[in-house]
């Protein structure tokens, strides 16, 4: 629905997107009607270095991109039975943010590291479902 990009010279970069769907299904008194919601909402923050970079004191040709993201969203079916109010039947909550980079030091060495943390909640049972990942990789080309 609506998306923000701001790029610098130095880099970095920001964006940001909102994306919103409704949907909704009348099918008269003696059905069940049903209401579809999504909302979702995800800014990110992007680092770019090109023309080689600092690292431990040495210098180093080469480039590093990384990137971090934090999204939330929100998904639910709301039913409505006999012409009466909406009431949630199922759904989820999620907040998530995210980190990746990946270098590459000269054209023998290059890898990345990246990590996720997310929160999911359902919206009727309020269960929680928790995920934190990590991990890096590490390439070196002899030729």
């Amino acid at each position: 629905l609506l998306g923000v990009t701001l790029d610098w010279t130095f880099g970095l970069a920001m964006r940001g997107n909102y994306d919103t769907f409704d949907e909704e299904s009348r099918l008269g008194l003696s059905a069940t009607d049903q209401k579809r919601e999504n909302r979702t909402l995800t800014l990110a923050l992007d680092y770019r270095i090109d023309s080689g970079f600092q690292f431990f004191g040495n210098r180093l040709s080469g480039n590093l991109n990384s990137r971090i993201q934090v999204t939330r969203s929100t998904a639910q079916t709301l039913i409505s039975r006999d012409g009466s109010s909406f009431n949630p039947s199922n759904g989820q909550k999620q907040l998530g943010i995210s980190f990746r980079s990946d270098y590459q030091f000269s054209r023998h060495v290059r890898g990345g590291f990246s990590f996720e943390w997310t929160n999911t909640q359902n919206v009727i049972t309020l269960e929680k479902r928790l995920l934190r990942a990590g991990g890096f990789w590490t390439e070196f080309q002899f030729n």
